[in-house]
């Protein structure tokens, strides 16, 4: 850190509250947390610090610290609360970070990133929570070579617990590409440890689980740094009798 500089930090994270109890006596450190908002018929909105209502298009915890982080970090370099405010309405969050894909009158289908064990925990929960009267399946593809390693499913307990079904996409190709060993279904179903948990190894089974599912009051989330052996998002979505934008 630069001598009397500014450190902002999630002080909900137990190791980073560690860590700043170290930081010199010159650095002005600020801590934050989630931005208080409410959650109305799926939207959330800001409780904002003039004590004004701001309904945004992002939700989610993990979303709501960043926010905060962000207006903290405005105001120290000069842009006020309200232009934040009003500007942070219109922010539609970053590509492939529960970004909307399909949606009908009851019905959504968001595409994220997420693969470290706690994205996937932490947009799971994100999802549950911002609809929660409506059934959500999640879908996680292990692409990555630590994902596809054994040792590591251990980190991946419990990170679907807030979805109602779940499904683990094991790419055969995938895996015969990175030369690793084929993981049986039920290693997966001990170390996710969910329910309702199934593994699909081919996009043309993963589609027709999904699409002969119905929708009807829920919402679908797929998961993956990868692509799910080229499917199609939009075209699942036609068939699911979603509307794409």
């Amino acid at each position: 850190m630069p001598k009397a500089g500014h450190l902002f930090f999630d002080q909900t994270d137990e190791t980073l509250s560690k860590l700043v109890k170290n930081s010199p006596e010159d650095i002005d450190v600020n801590g934050y947390e989630a931005h208080p908002a409410e959650i109305k018929n799926g939207n959330t909105i800001l409780i904002g610090v003039d004590g004004k209502r701001y309904e945004i298009e992002v939700f989610g915890q993990h979303t709501l610290k960043n926010l905060n982080g962000a207006r903290l970090i405005c105001e120290k370099i000069g842009v006020s609360s309200a232009d934040f405010y009003t500007s942070i309405c219109s922010f539609k969050g970053a590509a492939k970070r529960l970004e909307l894909v399909a949606k009908s009158p009851n019905s959504l289908l968001y595409k994220d990133f997420a693969h470290a064990p706690s994205k996937v925990a932490a947009t799971t929960a994100a999802l549950n929570e911002q609809y929660p009267k409506r059934k959500l399946v999640a879908c996680l593809e292990l692409h990555t070579f630590s994902s596809l390693n054994p040792a590591f499913l251990p980190q991946y307990e419990s990170t679907l617990a807030k979805a109602d079904e779940a499904i683990i996409y094991l790419s055969e190709h995938a895996r015969q590409i990175k030369q690793m060993d084929r993981m049986e279904e039920s290693l997966v179903q001990n170390y996710f440890k969910h329910p309702s948990l199934k593994v699909i190894r081919d996009p043309a089974t993963l589609a027709t689980e999904l699409t002969s599912k119905s929708w009807h009051e829920a919402n679908l989330l797929m998961m993956s740094s990868g692509t799910f052996d080229e499917l199609d998002l939009k075209d699942l979505a036609g068939k699911m009798g979603l509307s794409t934008f």
